[in-house]
């Protein structure tokens, strides 16, 4: 059982729709590990699932899990759900706005090599990833600087089960992120490994155009983004998608669209596909990305936060700082939509919910 007293919380590092992220340091060693908080009552409850599925992607030995981060303890009680993990660097999303939110080819191309051997890896373990974006990959610290991680599984499900490959099914409700999911995922089609793979080419090919076609759609209900961004993406030829680009990226896109629902992908193809453009630039793979170079010019912008800057409230041997009531606050202020706890939890704001890790005591 995790114990709050073991480690010393900094400060807030990410915000998803279900779960905080802390980077917090355990006392006994000094250790710099990441938690990650959920809430017992949450409706869909993803933190142990998510847990479960890092410890099965390592079991393997003979099988090194490269690029996937490894948990050190998983603890629940009756209001928290806490699971500490490796601490990574930036995600692929913070790194792309310090860079004037453009890469250039030979990091994309880089970077794209690594992201399908990723995705690779979990498909042959059996299971999807099904929220493929820049968020959910992260570089990772010291002597795995160069390595690009891929987090948050929260969504993830098996595909695959004892060679069986899951039965197509459809009328499914979209799973992931409307501006990088799938065409199919938008008809509601159960999503495969071909998904995935969708997904991850508008990916690559946002990080080389700095924008896709419709990610600027806006529509007051939830449903009505859903569909008429899925239009738009349905509408929107490969040829439009990829004007400009390499003629590779056009390549991958009309093979990933091509696959059957339970087609086994051809990764090696797609990643000489690009590795055939990486020589044919003659560019070498000497991990110097985009974020490298202007970090060592002085010409990586800050990264100033949603969640920043914190006001940490100390409390004996651990730090808190904010709650996950007072999160709904914010998101109900930069919103401008009131929930009905807004009035209460505005009025409490002075007060902290330390219960939070105190309940790990």
């Amino acid at each position: 059982m995790a114990n709050s007293k073991e480690y010393r919380f900094d400060e807030k590092i990410g915000v998803g729709a279900f779960s905080q992220v802390f980077s917090a340091t355990k006392i006994k060693t000094q250790e710099r590990v990441a938690i990650k908080i959920e809430d017992i009552d949450i409706r869909v409850p993803q933190l142990e699932h998510e847990a479960k599925l890092y410890d099965y992607f390592h079991s393997d030995s003979s099988e090194p899990a490269i690029g996937i981060p490894t948990t050190i303890e998983f603890s629940s009680n009756s209001k928290y759900r806490m699971l500490a993990m490796d601490l990574l660097g930036p995600s692929l999303v913070d790194l792309f706005k310090m860079s004037d939110h453009q890469f250039s080819l030979k990091t994309v191309l880089m970077i794209a090599d690594q992201l399908i051997t990723r995705v690779e890896f979990i498909h042959n373990k059996g299971f999807l990833h099904r929220d493929i974006k820049p968020d959910n990959f992260a570089i990772g610290t010291g002597n795995q600087r160069n390595i690009i991680h891929m987090i948050d599984f929260g969504l993830s499900k098996r595909f695959m089960k004892d060679g069986r490959h899951a039965d197509y099914v459809d009328g499914k409700t979209l799973v992931g992120t409307v501006r990088y999911s799938s065409i199919n995922t938008h008809k509601g089609i159960e999503q495969s490994r071909r998904d995935d793979l969708e997904t991850l080419g508008y990916v690559l090919i946002y990080f080389l155009r700095g924008n896709l076609p419709w990610q600027s759609i806006y529509a007051q209900k939830k449903q009505d983004r859903i569909n008429k961004v899925g239009d738009v993406k349905e509408r929107t030829t490969i040829a439009d998608l990829c004007e400009g680009l390499p003629k590779e990226f056009y390549r991958y896109m009309a093979y990933v669209r091509g696959l059957g629902y339970d087609e086994k992908p051809d990764y090696q193809k797609l990643k000489s596909l690009f590795k055939s453009l990486f020589m044919e630039k003659n560019y070498v793979e000497d991990f110097e990305f985009d974020w490298v170079i202007k970090e060592r010019e002085g010409k990586l912008k800050s990264l100033i936060r949603k969640t920043a800057p914190l006001e940490l409230k100390r409390l004996n041997c651990f730090e808190i700082s904010i709650s996950l009531e007072e999160s709904k606050v914010q998101k109900s202020a930069s919103t401008g939509m009131k929930s009905d706890g807004t009035k209460k939890a505005r009025s409490n704001e002075s007060v902290k919910v330390w219960s939070i890790f105190r309940c790990f005591l």
